[in-house]
């Protein structure tokens, strides 16, 4: 027998208000990291917070997915956005989205770009059924798509069968006869709440949807879809410039977090107090990484104002950009061994002299600097400043 009772059975199911939960501290670090973002966003050009903008989509829409056990092909979801944000010039030709991935995508854009609108039941069930185009899920099953619920079992979350062992069960959510009037309330809550927008509100609102768990499949995705929505009108803006998804799936740490929140005060093992906390925590920690990526970015367009004039072969750009657009990510030097193999990942084979001579050029042409300077073990790196570095740190 369980030592506790469901969230869902509880006298304070549905009974709660931002101003019950005290998140001072976490809520000023977030709103100055969220701040710093903002302010970038008016310095840099157009062309670069779009960019940003796909990036930072481009990662939402993997870990949203990720976190459910869904991999998306990477390749596919850039096209999907690049279309969807006009960046098609951007693109290798031939290269497509698969239909799931489209609709995704285009959810994260409505939950963003269209905030101001009222989320409704159809609403929902639109999201819902663009997850999951074919009507399967990812294990090629048949699942109820574009409305609620129906088998009467109960819906629980459960963790995998290993090794012949009883699955755990880590919630049970409310009856299925019940989630008509439960979405009812909580939509009536969440709309009619849209007036006062704020990150704790946003906190609430993913804590209280996961916890009905109004669908057959994809009520992870679907809450973090929510949280988009609430963030986006608490900010007040279309275009967010963080994935708050990417920072759940940042470490293992983040993701186990993540879950051990929301199971715990599902359990009523911890109060909600500590989601809320967790929750606004992570909406820094996402602003901080983008700002990472924004410092990419600018690298990036600083540093082709710089050597655009110069004559640069296609295999010398490749490289340049593979560097830039690796960013911070890109670890260590350049060595012809190195350049050689990103060559040939991009199915270009050439002479180890040629590489050699391609290397040296870029040094003549102080495009790249020595860090080790003669024999096998040379070594390079671009030779770029950045000139208007934006602080993470708060």
């Amino acid at each position: 027998m369980a030592e506790w009772t469901w969230v869902w059975q509880r006298s304070e199911w549905g009974e709660w208000t931002p101003r019950d939960f005290a998140v001072g501290e976490e809520l000023e670090l977030a709103v100055r990291r969220v701040s710093k973002i903002e302010q970038l966003s008016e310095r840099i050009s157009a062309n670069d917070r779009q960019q940003l903008q796909a990036i930072l989509l481009e990662q939402e829409s993997i870990t949203t997915s990720q976190i459910e056990g869904e991999i998306l092909d990477r390749d596919s979801v850039r096209s999907s956005i690049a279309r969807r944000l006009g960046l098609e010039h951007q693109l290798e030709e031939g290269r497509s989205s698969a239909q799931s991935t489209e609709g995704i995508v285009a959810n994260l854009i409505d939950a963003t770009l269209n905030y101001q609108e009222p989320l409704t039941h159809d609403r929902l069930h639109q999201w819902q059924a663009a997850l999951f185009p074919t009507g399967r899920n990812c294990y090629g099953a048949p699942i109820d798509v574009g409305f609620y619920r129906t088998d009467p079992s109960p819906m629980q979350v459960v963790s995998e069968r290993r090794g012949g062992r009883t699955a755990k069960v880590h919630y049970e959510a409310p009856p299925t006869h019940q989630v008509p009037q439960e979405m009812d309330r909580f939509l009536t809550w969440f709309n009619s709440s849209a007036s006062k927008p704020s990150y704790v509100r946003a906190a609430i609102a993913t804590y209280w949807f996961v916890s009905i768990h109004p669908y057959e499949d994809g009520n992870g995705r679907l809450c973090r879809l929510i949280s988009d929505l609430a963030i986006a009108q608490a900010e007040h803006h279309p275009h967010r410039l963080y994935s708050f998804s990417g920072a759940l799936m940042s470490s293992k740490q983040h993701r186990e977090a993540y879950y051990g929140h929301l199971e715990s005060c599902q359990k009523g093992l911890r109060p909600l107090g500590q989601w809320v906390a967790f929750f606004i925590e992570a909406i820094g920690d996402a602003a901080s990484q983008s700002l990472v990526y924004a410092n990419d970015i600018i690298r990036k367009t600083q540093f082709w104002d710089r050597y655009r004039s110069h004559d640069i072969n296609a295999r010398q750009k490749l490289l340049i950009n593979k560097v830039l657009d690796e960013g911070s990510e890109f670890e260590g030097n350049i060595s012809n061994k190195r350049y050689t193999k990103i060559l040939e990942a991009a199915k270009i084979h050439v002479a180890p002299v040629t590489s050699k001579r391609d290397l040296a050029d870029l040094v003549n042409k102080g495009i790249m600097v020595p860090t080790v300077s003669s024999g096998r073990n040379a070594a390079y790196r671009l030779n770029d400043v950045i000139e208007s570095n934006i602080d993470s740190s708060c």
